[in-house]
């Protein structure tokens, strides 16, 4: 068995997305931060780290600069490692700090450290040169772990609340019948476990795609806290990219036999 490896500019477009993803969940961590320590009811993490004005700006600080450097592609690894740690200790510092879209975030960015993304479309590419192959292993990672987050989101929303549309009513900006809004919630689970399990075969893997582009384009318009949104669709939309390269285990032992299918057949 081998894998494909992906095309170098689909990691780089990996890279910048994420870059801009975790600058946008370090805003939100901060202004979290920022008013537990103004008065709101904390909840602290397994961190003893005190909460104050100079600790909140320094993380929020060496965040913003750790993804902008992942953005641009300088000292990738180095930066991606920084910026996983960084929402690592944000996550022990005060549990109300979680969000899924901020793990996830976390997650991408430590197979980012291992995949060099930086070998298109970065700074370090143009000092140093490009390079043309990466390693295949991040990218399934990736994939996987994306496959991952929208099949458990999909499971996780089978209960009768999700179901007959009550977490929808508050969060979208649609005034729609009941009906309207049990629909909604159904059709949205459907998707998300199409996505999920659509993205591994070739015969499904655009329509896939294309299904998930539509989805986060129609969270970020539609319902609200628009920068949350947002960050959580860079970090997914990160990830498509390598979809298209395929970056999925291949049989060596397939391959050779098509190739001499296709000979047999030119001989004949």
């Amino acid at each position: 068995m081998s894998l494909t490896p992906p095309d170098p500019r689909a990691m780089a477009v990996c890279r910048i997305l994420l870059g801009c993803a975790f600058v946008m969940d370090a805003l939100e961590a901060s202004g979290i931060l920022l008013r537990i320590e103004q008065g709101r009811l904390a909840v602290p993490g397994p961190l003893p780290l005190p909460i104050t004005d100079t600790t909140i700006q320094a993380w929020t600080l060496l965040s913003v600069i750790a993804g902008a450097m992942v953005f641009a592609g300088v000292v990738t690894e180095a930066a991606a490692a920084a910026a996983a740690a960084l929402a690592v200790l944000a996550l022990a510092w005060d549990q109300q700090v979680y969000s899924s879209h901020l793990w996830l975030t976390t997650l991408l960015l430590t197979y980012l450290v291992f995949s060099k993304s930086d070998s298109r479309w970065s700074v370090r590419a143009a000092l140093l040169g490009r390079r043309d192959a990466v390693p295949a292993w991040p990218a399934l990672l990736m994939v996987t772990q994306l496959s991952v987050c929208y099949f458990f989101a999909g499971l996780s929303k089978l209960n009768p609340w999700w179901l007959a549309g009550d977490e929808l009513r508050p969060t979208v900006r649609l005034d729609l019948p009941g009906a309207g809004f049990t629909v909604l919630a159904a059709l949205v689970i459907a998707t998300e476990v199409f996505i999920a399990t659509g993205m591994w075969f070739r015969r499904t893997r655009l329509l896939a795609i294309g299904t998930g582009v539509l989805l986060h384009a129609s969270i970020v318009a539609l319902m609200y806290k628009p920068l949350t949104l947002v960050a959580f669709t860079f970090a997914c939309l990160a990830v498509y990219p390598l979809m298209v390269s395929a970056p999925f285990v291949r049989s060596r032992d397939r391959d050779a036999r098509r190739a001499a299918d296709a000979r047999d057949a030119v001989l004949r």
